[in-house]
């Protein structure tokens, strides 16, 4: 008995803690994170000459790029705010935003690339809608390589349960991300979240009814228990189009990443997400994305960094 009663466990108070949140902002991160379905899409080693150059782009899906040796800098978002990185840093691009990277002059780039989709209720980007995109540096207590070494020689090797040890290896440096960050990240106000609560319901709907053809404005609005004119300014609040537009952009990205990881006939992908028809299919596609469904078929799914 002396001994059990001598020994005490130990709380927070004994571990070193990251920066603090609001208990609304805590709790409505974690029902993102809750809602968040993260996919890999690619993951390789590079070595990048001193004159190589990422020209201005944006991605259809979240990037990193783990600095393995060498510096140099970027812009994310807007060309007049240069971000340095060297050795050990994270780039985090999110998806839709316009982006550069180069190595300091005579510098050679050793770097990982990850290409990946973290889509919260289907379609949010989680690092955009967090405000993670920057330059990341290590922490005492978090090192970056092994996470991204693993990532590479799963992705190069695939051998069996890679694409599992791929996606807990995202989910662990997108957690040590946020949690460093902590009350730094840009993102967001507790008015947000309700409001993105509120939403939860109709992009859950949106989600589990892709495929039928016959979802409606109405049964969206009547999720949420509001009018079909409030479900337009709650959506106009929250940053997104319109109802029909999210419903009709949603259709096309999934069909974008059936194209691109799937062997399915055209027809058949265009089933899945709700159209009808495919000559209708292939219309919306086509003024979406500004190429065919077959062309999208045809890219590679392994980027250049």
């Amino acid at each position: 008995m002396s001994q059990i009663a001598s020994a005490r466990p130990l709380g927070a108070e004994a571990f070193e803690g990251f920066k603090p949140l609001s208990r609304a902002l805590n709790q409505g991160v974690n029902r993102i994170l809750d809602a968040t379905r993260i996919t890999p899409i690619s993951a390789r080693r590079w070595i990048c000459a001193a004159h190589w150059l990422q020209l201005p782009r944006k991605l259809e899906d979240s990037m990193w790029y783990w600095i393995e040796s060498g510096k140099g800098a970027c812009w994310i978002g807007n060309p007049q705010n240069l971000l340095q990185f060297d050795q050990g840093c994270v780039i985090m691009l999110p998806s839709g935003v316009e982006n550069s990277v180069w190595p300091a002059d005579g510098e050679e780039l050793k770097l990982v690339t990850v290409h990946f989709l973290a889509n919260a209720y289907g379609a949010l980007d989680v690092p955009r809608l967090l405000g993670l995109e920057g330059v990341h540096r290590e922490t005492a207590d978090h090192t970056f390589g092994r996470n991204f070494m693993t990532m590479a020689r799963e992705f190069a090797l695939r051998p069996p349960g890679w694409f599992s040890a791929c996606t807990a290896a995202i989910v662990e440096v997108l957690l040590c991300i946020i949690r460093n960050l902590g009350s730094d990240m840009s993102w967001r106000t507790a008015a947000d979240l309700r409001l993105l609560t509120r939403l939860e319901p109709v992009l859950d709907l949106v989600e589990k009814r892709l495929h039928d053809p016959l979802l409606s404005v109405t049964e969206l609005a009547e999720a949420a228990f509001v009018s079909e004119v409030y479900l337009r300014r709650m959506f106009a609040s929250a940053g997104l189009a319109s109802p029909v537009e999210y419903v009709r952009s949603r259709r096309v990205e999934q069909a974008s990443l059936l194209l691109r990881t799937s062997q399915l006939p055209i027809k058949e992908i265009a089933s899945r997400c709700g159209f009808a028809q495919t000559g209708y299919f292939h219309r919306v596609f086509r003024q979406t994305t500004g190429q065919t469904p077959a062309a999208c078929r045809r890219r590679t799914t392994e980027p250049m960094p």
